[in-house]
């Protein structure tokens, strides 16, 4: 079977290798197999399976590749492993630091700038997955009192209690455009607001006006948005992305794909022999 990577950078060697062991070949022309990161796939005609490193697959048209009978291989659900893989929620604590201590204004403003301390602050976590948990735990450590919105815990109520609210959530129907003008406004005046799950999430209008008037003294995000404030700090969407990580997650992939290819040989195999 052939693949297609999707991606403009190669894939880590060592997965690679597992892909040429396994008689993989890359090409740039549609394929049996299509790798991608978060680019945008458009499933087509004759693609058995598209393999996706990442959690999220809101980037990939799911019903199209149901009616294609396309199979789809990704880290969703795969908890044991992702247990192992702590990039994002490092990048969050360097942008709560960061945004706190306004590192990207400290070349122009030097100290006549306002900073504040990570140390002490009341921490909403939003969203008790992986990620969530594993941000709460590098917290304690900086002596943060950690909050977590959960089922049992209404973000609501817990919203005025939070110095800053950390957003670690799947995208979907309920979580889309969670954060807007009335979220924003619940929160403490002259809190601090970070996201690193999906930018949709949270209205970036509403974000921009809680910046501008006021109500947030800060906001982190890990998505590109369509203004600059002073108050704002963003990286595009990187938080996954370290030698470490994507080494991991590549591997891993690469692994399921060739399990997975096993698995659909020795099925055919098996309906040929019973013909």
């Amino acid at each position: 079977m052939r693949i297609s990577l999707q991606e403009r950078e190669p894939l880590c060697q060592r997965a690679r290798q597992l892909l040429e062991a396994f008689h993989f070949v890359g090409h740039n022309d549609p394929a049996e197999i299509i790798w991608t990161g978060l680019t945008p796939v458009r499933p087509c005609e004759g693609c058995l399976v598209i393999v996706t490193p990442c959690t999220g697959i809101d980037h990939i048209p799911l019903d199209e590749c149901e009616r294609l009978g396309i199979e789809v291989l990704s880290l969703k659900g795969e908890t044991e492993f992702l247990e192992t893989v702590h990039a994002t929620a490092e990048h969050t604590i360097a942008l709560m630091l960061a945004m706190l201590r306004r590192i990207h204004l400290a070349a122009h403003y030097g100290e006549r700038l306002i900073r504040r301390e990570l140390h002490g602050k009341t921490v909403l976590i939003v969203g008790r997955g992986r990620v969530g948990k594993q941000v709460g735990d590098l917290l304690q450590a900086f002596g943060c009192l950690v909050l977590y919105a959960d089922k049992e815990s209404p973000l609501d109520e817990l919203l005025p209690l939070a110095d800053i609210v950390s957003v670690h959530v799947d995208l979907n129907e309920t979580t889309r455009g969670m954060f807007d003008s009335s979220r924003f406004c619940q929160m403490q005046y002259g809190s601090y607001f970070v996201n690193t799950s999906r930018g949709q999430v949270a209205n970036t209008d509403h974000l921009r006006a809680a910046l501008e008037h006021g109500n947030l003294a800060g906001a982190a995000v890990d998505f590109s948005v369509d203004f600059e404030h002073v108050k704002l700090l963003q990286t595009p969407h990187i938080g996954g992305y370290t030698v470490e990580s994507v080494e991991k997650t590549e591997v891993f992939m690469a692994s399921k794909l060739i399990t997975w290819t096993n698995s659909r040989e020795a099925a055919l195999t098996q309906s040929a022999a019973h013909r």
